[in-house]
Formats: C-alpha cells, structure tokens, sequence
C-alpha cells in the first residue's frame, strides 16, 4: 500500500469525473480508493464471432485451457487431477496460447499445444468438451473478470472453474451453466471433471 504505483493508481481514481470496473471486487476496491461514478460493466464476447457449433464428437473427451506464458501456471493447479484422470479415462488436454512442461505430463495423458491467434481462437475452442479456469485464491486473481469462462460459455462448453472472485459472480446463481471447484479440496476438481468426463448428456 506505500508503493507508488498504488499510490498512482489511487491519485488516479480520486481525481478521476469517472471509473469502470469488471467485476464486484473491483468495484469494492476503487470505491474504497474513493473512486465516483463507478460503472461496473461486466465482461463480454462478440457473439457474432463466437458463433455455437453442435455438441463435438470427440473420439477422446477434450480438456481445453487457453491463456498466455504469464498465466500458464495456473494449469498445475489441476494437471496432477487431469493426470490421475487419464489413468481411467479416455481423454486428451489441449492448451491454446502457451505450452505445458511435457515433463509434467502423464505418459497416459495425450496432450497438445496449439499456438493462440485472433483468426484461429474460435475454431480452436471449439474442439474441447470441457472449458478449465483454474485460478489461486488471492486478491490479484480475485481481479480477474471470468473471461476464459465467459469464453467456453458463449461456445456451449461445458466448465468447470475455481470458485474465486468473478467466477462465483457467473456461476453461483447457475450451477446449470458450470461447475466451481474449491482448490482447498483436490476432490471437488477431480469429482467435477469426472462427472463431466463420464457423461455427454451433462456436458452438453
């Protein structure tokens, strides 16, 4: 809090006419910085661009995660579970936009890497059965607006997210649209992916 590009961003807001903000917690912040006439616009895709396909036909269920080098991490906070999975389970991971560590991959686990492009995203999202957002529980991730989920969302994929920050805000009311996973339990990620992993009805 005595850093400056805190105390930057908190100047900013005071003096500001006005603000927008993605999500609640945001919203909670800059009205605490003293921000005025905060309007909390939601995140949103182009559903012209996003356009539904019909359920996929998959020989193996697809796991899909997309993202960049900088949140590719987040990934190992449900690879040791799709890991386990793939023991039992005929199904493949898919990243789109950053790589994995192929040490990190089970030997029983197919995997493969797509590189992420504005003409390509679409197309590519729409060949996994099963959307991840797996995030930490701090503030930063708490920032986060839902977009991956979002993302998998306006494509009809089924998901399965951590119960953090905007994804509550997307999800809680609507347990039909996805389900969130408590990181404190690896059961409730390994249970959520094997309800979906075993069923095409519930996915779809």
């Amino acid at each position: 809090k005595d850093s400056i590009a805190y105390n930057k961003i908190k100047n900013l807001l005071i003096r500001s006419k006005s603000c927008t903000v993605g999500n609640l917690f945001l919203y909670k912040c800059v009205k605490n910085f003293g921000a005025k006439n905060i309007l909390l616009i939601p995140t949103v895709v182009d559903l012209v661009k996003y356009k539904l396909n019909s359920p996929t036909e998959n020989e193996k269920v697809i796991i899909g995660w997309i993202g960049t080098n900088s949140t590719v991490h987040y990934v190992d906070i449900v690879l040791q579970i799709i890991n386990e999975l793939s023991k039992n389970n005929s199904i493949k991971l898919i990243t789109i936009g950053a790589s994995l560590d192929s040490s990190k991959i089970a030997p029983t686990l197919e995997y493969e890497f797509f590189e992420w492009s504005e003409y390509n995203e679409v197309n590519l999202l729409n060949k996994i059965d099963i959307g991840v957002m797996p995030l930490d529980d701090t503030d930063w991730e708490k920032g986060k607006c839902a977009y991956k989920l979002i993302q998998y969302m306006a494509l009809s994929k089924a998901t399965v997210s951590s119960k953090i920050g905007a994804n509550i805000e997307v999800l809680e009311n609507n347990p039909q649209l996805g389900l969130l996973s408590d990181n404190s339990t690896k059961n409730d990620w390994k249970n959520n992916l094997q309800e979906l992993i075993s069923s095409r009805n519930k996915r779809i």
